[in-house]
């Protein structure tokens, strides 16, 4: 008789082995496989989260009068004044009467003599490159008056609060359930939205509490997510179904930027609050849907059929639901794949940050993209990156299920080739000059193209090694990535002080260094198997000569019986 713990289970099933593969078969692709429907939950939960996470940068635009002043002519003796300002975060002329009355102009060019004022416009046309002129439209009044160091801290904010609930919340998940931890936070972020633009109207210290707020609930949903999708996915469709519920954070990026402009324009209530408005009644009917649908594991779902559960749960190699251990928090923390998830998360988030936050500010500095052009140009790069992660997951996979001993190497590959090529994107659309605009958004495109490769490396690897503590070990590996974003984020705003392309290119260096740190790190600590901290001890498996003998759950008394 040979006696073994879980470990040899363990990494048979991360080779990919589950022998009930070949004998389940959904009844219909995706829609009538439930495990399928929770990952389209989660997909919809990740779109609105991030919907909540990048609203607030694109409704300032029309939201807030960030202006300076410019000294008003001397001799100025007419009956009513006139102060010309101009805003500090795009190329306008305001004009402030004394009567109140504000207009903002952009789509035309006026010039402006110091003993008069003449208005040489230009309709509906593009600033040539190095044009300086000041762009002009007529439209509303823009009623919220912060300056742009508020601005700035006001949407930092949000990182500071999703710093504090990365860790409990993937820890809670794990013991708890997903499902709940999803709920909650899902509730909280619908009521901040719909606050917002009371809060807005009101004190700016109320805005800085509610992004904290909503920092806090979006902190938590990603582990929660990632825990559930560990229990409903077998480890063959996991990098797939990890691919595709991310995408739901590119979608959601991808929503915002092209509607935002739209409901500035068009939507009720001067414009602006239309977008927290409708992100945060959108929320609320997820929540309502959500909790009647979704559930934490196969184990709790009433409608799950048994085969489809016990496909699952043999995949898994967990038949039976355990009680869950208290995370051994010192052996994670000096586990080398964990240190390799944390550096590889850090790289990357860092280069995404860039790209996401300051893209539409590289655009109109360098590149001298007009506003209404921006938006679509700044979100097509998440386009790409959607389609890329489900293909380069779905090839991962591939890989792995045709050749099970290239699993290590593909996590390697796959993760190195997303890392490098980012990096090399990024400093080659440093030296693109504004003559020849479209190739850095070509190579914005491209590095995003990248980006997608990395779910099937990294993103792919945490379930693999870390086993019943994914969403503990997401939940720290996704706080590392908080703490990149907001570094990045200040390095763009200390290296770029003029707005030049010689600054941005120290900002893509920057970027293109951290990735290759993160390449090299992940390459020599990674690792596809369960580490020991990770294993389930409340069962052994027993090789013995009579057959229909195995898998059987003994209690720690009971061992030396046998």
């Amino acid at each position: 008789m040979e006696i073994e713990d879980s470990s040899e289970q363990d990494k048979l099933r991360n080779d990919g082995e589950c022998k009930d593969d070949y004998v389940y078969k959904d009844p219909c692709w995706m829609l009538c496989s439930t495990r399928w429907r929770i990952a389209f939950s989660i997909f919809f939960s990740f779109a609105l989260l991030y919907m909540h996470r990048v609203n607030l940068s694109l409704a300032v635009v029309c939201m807030v009068d960030a202006t300076k002043s410019v000294q008003k002519p001397s001799h100025d003796n007419t009956a009513t004044e006139a102060t010309y300002v101009t805003n500090s975060s795009e190329d306008t002329l305001m004009i402030v009467t004394n009567t109140a009355d504000v207009y903002h102009m952009s789509n035309t060019t006026a010039n402006i003599d110091s003993s008069d004022f003449t208005f040489n416009q230009q309709i509906n046309a593009e600033p040539s490159c190095g044009d300086t002129s000041v762009q002009t439209d007529m439209t509303m009044a823009r009623e919220i008056n912060w300056n742009k160091a508020e601005i700035s801290f006001l949407l930092s904010s949000y990182f500071y609060g999703s710093f504090f609930t990365q860790i409990p919340a993937g820890t809670l998940a794990d013991i708890y359930g997903g499902k709940h931890i999803i709920t909650v936070n899902m509730a909280l972020s619908g009521a901040c939205a719909l606050m917002t633009p009371i809060f807005a109207r009101t004190n700016i210290i109320l805005m800085f509490i509610v992004r904290i707020i909503l920092g806090l609930a979006g902190g938590a949903m990603i582990p929660a997510g990632m825990s559930m999708i560990n229990k409903w996915s077998t480890p063959r469709e996991r990098p797939i179904m990890i691919a595709f519920c991310g995408s739901g954070l590119f979608s959601g990026t991808v929503l915002t930027y092209l509607t935002s402009g739209l409901l500035c324009a068009y939507g009720f209530d001067n414009g602006w609050p239309s977008i927290f408005y409708l992100h945060g009644v959108v929320s609320l009917l997820f929540v309502v849907i959500w909790c009647c649908t979704a559930f934490s594991s196969p184990l709790v779902h009433p409608r799950v059929t048994e085969a489809e559960r016990n496909h699952i749960q043999t995949c898994l190699g967990d038949p039976v639901q355990r009680k869950h251990q208290k995370p051994p928090w010192k052996d994670i923390f000096t586990s080398k794949p964990m240190w390799a998830s944390i550096a590889a998360h850090f790289c990357f988030n860092w280069s995404f940050f860039t790209v996401l936050i300051n893209v539409p500010l590289f655009l109109k500095e360098v590149l001298k993209f007009e506003i209404t052009s921006n938006g679509v140009y700044s979100s097509l790069p998440y386009v790409f990156q959607i389609v890329a992660s489900i293909c380069f997951s779905s090839l991962s996979e591939f890989i792995i299920k045709k050749h099970p001993s290239f699993h290590l190497l593909v996590r390697r590959t796959f993760n190195t080739t997303s890392l490098f090529g980012v990096a090399a994107c990024l400093v080659a659309a440093g030296y693109v000059t504004c003559e020849s605009r479209y190739i850095a958004i070509i190579l914005l495109c491209l590095s995003c193209v990248f980006g997608g490769v990395a779910y099937g490396g990294f993103f792919a690897n945490h379930a693999e090694y870390s086993g019943q503590y994914t969403g503990t070990t997401f939940g720290i590996t996704n706080a590392a990535g908080v703490i990149s974003s907001i570094l990045s984020s200040m390095m763009v705003g200390l290296l770029t002080p003029n707005g030049e392309q010689e600054e941005w290119r120290q900002v893509f260096y920057l970027a293109a260094a951290v990735d290759v740190f993160g390449a090299i790190v992940f390459i020599i600590c990674c690792d596809i198997h369960v580490q020991p901290w990770a294993r389930n001890h409340d069962s052994i498996t027993i090789n013995v000569e009579q057959p229909g003998i195995e898998n059987m759950p003994l209690n720690d008394s009971k061992k030396t019986a046998l």
